[in-house]
């Protein structure tokens, strides 16, 4: 049995990275609508669905470009989660 190197991790990896972590993996912050879809595994009229009923804010930036912020992605999976 090969032992336990420091190398190792003694508990399992943090599943959520803030912002700044993930600017200097090279992922954006802010996704367009394609991004987001791929982000959630669901096609850009699902995400057009969720801006139209509210559950789901874009960014603007720039005039008409919308954007949409990871951590408000990870909020909706989150919130979805914990209403099944």
């Amino acid at each position: 049995m090969v032992g336990r190197t420091s190398a190792q991790p003694s508990e399992p990896l943090q599943m959520r990275r803030s912002a700044s972590t993930l600017a200097t993996l090279g992922l954006p912050r802010l996704l367009d609508k394609a991004g987001a879809g791929h982000y959630l595994s669901v096609g850009v009229r699902t995400v057009e669905a969720l801006v139209a009923n509210g559950r789901l804010a874009p960014v603007r930036l720039l005039g008409r470009r919308l954007l949409f912020d990871r951590a408000d992605l990870d909020q909706l999976v989150e919130q979805v989660k914990a209403s099944q």
